[in-house]
């Protein structure tokens, strides 16, 4: 971030006090560029938005204070960032920026492959099936996309205060089975099987 603003390229901190599945944390860099924040590493050779983290920030839970996704801030702004070596420091102010992290990674997935082979797999997950109609009664949660045993795919659904048309989507392969795992409200892992066609398909999930 320094040598970015030794330039003349506005930059800030950015970072997670810890990943979704609490195996650690991280720290990068985001730039202004064209009227707006892109992320980039500390090796900035790969295109902006673009890093290996991307999954796991994708997976990022907004409500969460240790597992949201911020970024340092000269003015004071209501939120702080966490920071893991002292939980007691409240003065490094600080954005919210996770939506915009799951945003860009779900715009990711549903990227159009090169072939004409994948539709789109859409997941909701809502309160239960008494309550799923409203934007509302949507979830957000993690969830997870399997072909077998082999892991295809993750990310964290939208809840009630995102778009009714934002909606989780993968592209997966036509005429194929898949399975997804979510956690449910009781904090246990649940399955859910899907059988995906040549059309797109959306699979609602219940976490009640």
């Amino acid at each position: 971030t320094d040598a970015f603003r030794a330039v003349g390229i506005p930059s800030r901190v950015a970072g997670t006090p810890a990943w979704y599945d609490d195996r650690g944390n991280h720290n990068w860099n985001e730039v202004w560029i064209d009227g707006k924040w892109r992320f980039t590493e500390y090796y900035p050779s790969e295109d902006l938005d673009k890093s290996w983290f991307l999954t796991d920030a994708g997976k990022a839970i907004k409500e969460d204070l240790r597992k949201a996704i911020y970024a340092a801030s000269f003015k004071p702004t209501g939120s702080y960032f966490p920071l893991v070596w002292d939980k007691d420091i409240r003065y490094v102010h600080a954005e919210n920026v996770t939506d915009r992290y799951t945003s860009l990674y779900r715009a990711q997935l549903s990227a159009t492959p090169a072939d004409e082979q994948h539709v789109d797999l859409r997941v909701m997950v809502f309160k239960d099936k008494e309550h799923a109609e409203n934007s509302g009664d949507r979830v957000a949660t993690n969830l997870d996309v399997f072909k077998g045993e082999e892991k295809l795919f993750g990310g964290r659904s939208t809840g009630a205060t995102q778009d009714m048309n934002d909606v989780l989507t993968f592209k997966v392969e036509k005429n194929q089975s898949y399975t997804v795992k979510f956690m449910n409200g009781k904090g246990e892992l649940e399955t859910k099987n899907v059988e995906v066609g040549d059309q797109t398909t959306t699979l609602k999930l219940y976490i009640k």
